[in-house]
């Protein structure tokens, strides 16, 4: 515990309430005070529950084991937490890893989480153990979409195998030549970004062999699927060539060999096509289901009266299949690659 005479203000709810049955105060480095409860900062942190297991210090003014008048606020002590640099922490970050330790926050809403607050609340998580903040700010929902890196960064720094590969499993969605430039990434090795760089690349030469239907198997699984939902002659529109080297790779019979059997369709290669070569720079499962794709597709199909009777359901049933195939092989890539640094060791704060 440490103690400031820094004149304190209120913090925001629910840590403001003075006439709540709060037993702790945590000070700010700006001069906030947030109200809050020992039970609830010793099942958060071993730290806290080290600390606080401790006798204290009781409020008063004489003798060595009695609290300041400046060291308490209507009777209650008040303590601060410390970042990697030993300075008080802000308190943005104080209000973010009180907020992630109390119900009524967890239920109603936790404060917004910028892409500069993710490093110093991670190292102040660290420091304090408190493992439940730092495993949520790593799975960070808005950041999983928008920045995975950062996450990706602080999750090798932190040793975190599983947290750095949801990570990875996010930016699936990015293309390698837009990687951002960003800052946490000076805090992992080369090793560890040239392993995020090869997963991508497995990932996407996997996931576009599976959308042209060339891969183990599961593409041999996708085209026996594929088959047996296929339109049973061939479509008036179709392009012979093109269609005849889908039916090679299907083994089905070729586009002159009789009028009626199984085949494969234009509107459906050029839907596979399309969807193999963006799999292929972004392989991220959802983009099999593309809207602006698939509306193409259906507006090409139902031009042709053949086609229009299968494009249903093959959209429905195939198409879902597909995108499941492609997880759960990317899935297997990021489980097998080995992310972490383990020389590197855990980080000293």
């Amino acid at each position: 515990m440490a103690t400031d005479t820094t004149i304190l203000t209120a913090a925001p709810p629910p840590f403001d309430d003075p006439d709540s049955d709060a037993d702790i105060i945590i000070g700010s480095a700006e001069g906030v005070e947030f109200r809050t409860h020992k039970l609830l900062l010793a099942w958060g942190s071993a730290v806290f529950k080290g600390m606080f297991s401790i006798p204290q210090p009781s409020p008063g003014t004489d003798g060595p084991e009695t609290l300041k008048p400046e060291e308490t606020r209507d009777g209650i002590p008040i303590v601060f937490m410390y970042n990697d640099r030993n300075g008080v922490c802000g308190k943005d970050v104080v209000e973010y890893i009180l907020s992630s330790c109390h119900p009524t926050c967890l239920r109603s809403g936790m404060p917004s989480l910028s892409v500069e607050l993710v490093g110093p609340v991670l190292d102040v998580s660290a420091r304090y153990t408190f493992e439940w903040v730092t495993k949520s700010v790593l799975r960070n929902s808005d950041f999983l979409q928008t920045n995975p890196f950062v996450l990706f960064a602080y999750a090798c720094r932190n040793q975190l195998a599983e947290e750095a590969a949801l990570a990875a499993n996010a930016a699936l969605r990015f293309c390698i030549a837009d990687f951002p430039s960003e800052p946490a990434l000076r805090l992992i090795s080369g090793y560890e970004y040239h392993n995020l760089l090869q997963c991508h690349i497995r990932c996407a030469k996997a996931a576009s062999a599976l959308a042209r239907l060339e891969s183990g198997e599961s593409g041999f699984r996708l085209r026996n699927w594929l088959k047996n939902i296929l339109p049973q002659v061939h479509s008036p529109c179709c392009d012979e060539s093109r269609v005849d080297s889908w039916n090679h790779k299907l083994n089905l019979p070729m586009s002159k060999t009789s009028r009626f059997k199984c085949s494969t369709t234009t509107w459906l290669i050029d839907y596979l096509e399309a969807t193999a070569t963006q799999l292929a720079i972004t392989p991220y499962f959802p983009s099999v289901g593309d809207q602006k794709r698939l509306e193409q597709a259906l507006t090409t199909a139902s031009s042709c009266s053949t086609c229009a009777t299968n494009v249903m359901s093959i959209t429905r049933t195939f198409i879902p299949r597909l995108q499941r195939e492609i997880e759960e092989a990317c899935k297997e890539i990021i489980t097998e690659t080995v992310f972490l640094d383990i020389a590197l060791g855990s980080p000293t704060l």
